[in-house]
């Protein structure tokens, strides 16, 4: 066991560090950036399995070998996640580029999972690992079905799309599924991941969880708009001849959505994998 005296000073730096490599504000402004500037199977990397590294190794070090340092900065981890929720949020809105819409996207779900783990309960922590794989799902989904249709129409800007519902009916389907998921529509991965990290969160943060929901609600009203914008109404002529999904964009599409779906019906296939583990983290930090 660390001596109790330095564990304020440990999960300082700790979180100092996820922080930084997580892109929470902020630290926030390299992500936004850094998908804009890349292809899309490393904005699938980056968004899907990069930027959940952090916060794992919050949970599994700093949660588990310094629960004091924790219970010591609680409201402080509480307060930063909120902060990137909401943030993350507004910023969404304001984008015209599909890659920084997801990357703000991004940063608002993993404020979630910071404030989940600042509730220092099972159920909290439960709901962060849940979120941290459904994100990860979610984000890659969105990143890959975004670029496809970027591949076919030279573009991400939101204002230069329109109607691509009619000429990649099954790439714009399963974008709509992935904004879905992140909405937390039930059924789907994001929903069982938010409600479950939400009980937790409430029970300890009452008004702090009530104002990030706010952030829940901005995503469905950023994500549903970029998603107007994107799939329906009128199509510009110059995409009227494009080719919808290949067979070779069928695998990666059918794997993760079966995995969104599958998670969202039967949420313990993940559940009874992570349940042992986690309890025991929550057992040491008196949750």
């Amino acid at each position: 066991m660390v001596p109790q005296s330095i564990q304020g000073p440990l999960f300082l730096v700790f979180l100092l560090a996820v922080l930084i490599e997580e892109a929470f504000v902020p630290f926030h402004t390299w992500l936004p950036d850094t998908h804009e500037q890349s292809d899309t199977s490393t904005n699938m990397l980056i968004g899907g399995a990069l930027m959940k590294i952090g916060l794992y190794i919050l949970i599994r070090f700093a949660v588990e070998m310094l629960p004091q340092g924790l219970a010591q900065y609680q409201t402080l981890v509480g307060v930063l996640g909120v902060i990137s929720i909401l943030y993350g949020a507004f910023a969404a809105i304001a984008q015209k580029d599909w890659r920084r819409l997801i990357a703000f996207s991004s940063i608002s779900h993993m404020g979630l999972v910071l404030l989940a783990i600042a509730a220092m309960n099972e159920i909290g922590l439960q709901g962060a690992v849940f979120m941290l794989v459904s994100s990860g799902l979610l984000t890659a989904l969105m990143f890959f079905t975004v670029g496809a249709q970027a591949e076919r129409t030279k573009t991400y800007s939101l204002p230069m799309l329109g109607g691509l519902s009619k000429s990649l009916p099954v790439l714009s389907g399963v974008m709509l599924v992935a904004a879905l998921g992140l909405v937390g529509l039930p059924g789907m991965s994001g929903f069982i991941s938010e409600f479950t990290l939400f009980v937790g969160s409430f029970s300890a943060f009452p008004w702090l969880s009530a104002i990030a929901t706010l952030g829940m609600i901005f995503a469905a009203l950023y994500l549903l708009y970029a998603m107007q914008r994107t799939t329906f109404g009128p199509q510009r002529t110059e995409y009227d001849t494009l080719v919808d999904a290949r067979a070779t964009e069928w695998v990666p599409l059918v794997v993760l959505v079966a995995l969104v779906v599958w998670i969202g019906v039967y949420p313990s296939v993940l559940g009874d994998v992570v349940h042992g583990t986690v309890q025991a983290i929550a057992s040491r930090i008196g949750g």
